[in-house]
């Protein structure tokens, strides 16, 4: 593990150097990539995370990396019974077969960091938070990604979603209206 993390260590070095390349190599595996430093443009904490949302929006794609951020309330709300927390992250990825498209798991993107940063103390009080998710693509595919807010569940409301195309490369795009 030392003599692979040592490589990923220097090829992430020379792609960052290179500044174009993708940050982490297709073939690593996520035990890997959780050795590696994030770039330094994926929010670490509340006002990394406002930065990147006036920034970038809510998405931003560089160095291969894939990150979303969501936008939620730390305020209490009461939940719906069949519910424990307010919000979760939900994947979708798509495999078009020509005749058929199926639906997978875990294939097409694999998570690498999942944060959620609320005001700290000393910006004073507000019920404001970023949810951060970061992805690397694994293999080519559709790729969407929605925040389900469980409050919302018995009424017509449309939870924010993104698409995302991953192609042969391992690069990705974004595909739906905001991209």
């Amino acid at each position: 593990m030392k003599l692979t993390t040592k490589i990923l260590s220097a090829i992430t070095a020379a792609a960052i150097s290179a500044g174009t390349s993708p940050l982490f190599p297709a073939a690593a595996n996520a035990a890997d990539t959780m050795a590696v430093k994030l770039p330094n443009w994926i929010p670490q904490d509340f006002e990394s995370a406002l930065e990147f949302r006036n920034t970038y929006g809510d998405t931003h794609i560089q160095n291969g990396c894939l990150c979303v951020l969501f936008t939620e309330s730390s305020k209490e709300v009461e939940l719906p019974d069949d519910e424990k927390v307010r919000y979760t992250v939900c994947e979708n990825e798509y495999a078009d077969y020509g005749d058929h498209t199926e639906t997978l798991s875990n294939v097409f993107a694999k998570e690498i960091f999942h944060e959620t940063f609320t005001v700290p103390d000393e910006m004073g009080t507000s019920d404001l938070q970023f949810e951060v998710v970061v992805y690397l693509p694994e293999i080519s595919g559709r790729f969407d990604v929605t925040l389900y807010d469980a409050t919302k569940k018995y009424v017509n409301c449309i939870m924010p979603t993104y698409s995302f195309w991953t192609d042969g490369n391992y690069t990705i795009t974004e595909t739906d209206l905001h991209g």
